[in-house]
């Protein structure tokens, strides 16, 4: 990713908080790595893992990546932990068994304009056609919650 052609975007920042996910995360931190034509951070926050997240963490050798390794009380605590330490005008959860499409953070970093908002993506399940909970909307907010 060239600096000079994502410097008048918003930097995003992809949060993952994760536990023994070393299987799953490697995926998610792919799709991350793939991302092109934006400025991102990508933090993990491992809570002290025992399955080989932690080396495979340190294999990483890519500058956007940023994580840390330590107990935690829960996957709330371990994003908070991330969004303190965050640079990014954008925050996007993503959970270490999830991939992103090829364009996401692009899309996230062109097409949201207003800062006070809370934006939900549609979320497609792998081997189904129908997307996790459809679409979101003031009344369905009230009712149902969404996943971070």
């Amino acid at each position: 990713m060239k600096a000079a052609a994502v410097k008048h975007r918003p930097l995003v920042s992809v949060i993952t908080a994760a536990r023994n996910a070393a299987d799953q995360l490697v995926g998610c931190l792919d799709s991350v790595a793939a991302q092109q034509g934006v400025a991102y951070e990508h933090w993990i926050v491992d809570a002290a893992s025992t399955d080989g997240t932690v080396p495979l963490l340190q294999a990483r050798h890519d500058p956007q990546l940023h994580w840390i390794s330590e107990p935690d009380k829960g996957v709330y605590d371990a994003m908070r932990k991330a969004v303190d330490r965050s640079q990014g005008h954008w925050i996007y959860f993503l959970g270490a068994d999830d991939r992103l499409r090829p364009d996401a953070l692009r899309t996230i970093a062109t097409h949201l304009q207003h800062d006070r908002t809370i934006y939900y993506g549609e979320v497609w399940m792998t081997g189904r056609s129908l997307r996790y909970a459809g679409r979101f909307h003031g009344w369905k907010l009230a009712l149902k919650n969404i996943c971070q």
